[in-house]
């Protein structure tokens, strides 16, 4: 399944790739996409885990989703931001680097009032996973 690329996506990724620190990059990025189409960004920063020893990378998987733990709903993610998709994978060079990745979704329907971030993995000890994420109105987490 391919992520396809649309016009909003052009611009975010034209509004990324400007010389800007990360957090006012994703800062910038979130307001002019809530000022473009109502979509949802979640920002994480990525970091080796201590689980290993060595060889730290991150990628996402690109049917990464948000769920409605009542009703089984799902968002599927629409654009990830500064961050590879599986198979391509993002090598850290020390262990207390990290990256600032934004993930995009549709906007998280009024009705839910919390939802869980998902990485659909094949190996649930290697997929990120966030519970119960309160939902508000602006569309941005930090996570």
């Amino acid at each position: 399944m391919a992520i396809e690329k649309t016009k909003f996506s052009e611009l975010i990724y034209d509004d990324l790739h400007r010389e800007m620190q990360p957090t006012e990059r994703t800062d910038a990025l979130s307001q002019t996409a809530a000022d473009e189409s109502p979509l949802t960004f979640i920002h994480i920063t990525m970091r080796p885990s201590p689980r290993f020893v060595s060889d730290w990378w991150c990628n996402i998987r690109e049917n990464t989703f948000l769920f409605h733990p009542s009703t089984g709903e799902q968002l599927l993610m629409q654009l990830a931001l500064n961050v590879p998709v599986h198979p391509k994978k993002h090598f850290f060079k020390k262990f207390d680097e990290c990256i600032h990745v934004t993930l995009v979704f549709d906007v998280i329907p009024k009705s839910w009032s919390c939802f869980d971030l998902v990485e659909d993995n094949l190996s649930p000890m290697n997929g990120y996973t966030y519970l119960n994420i309160p939902r508000n109105n602006s569309g941005v987490y930090r996570l």
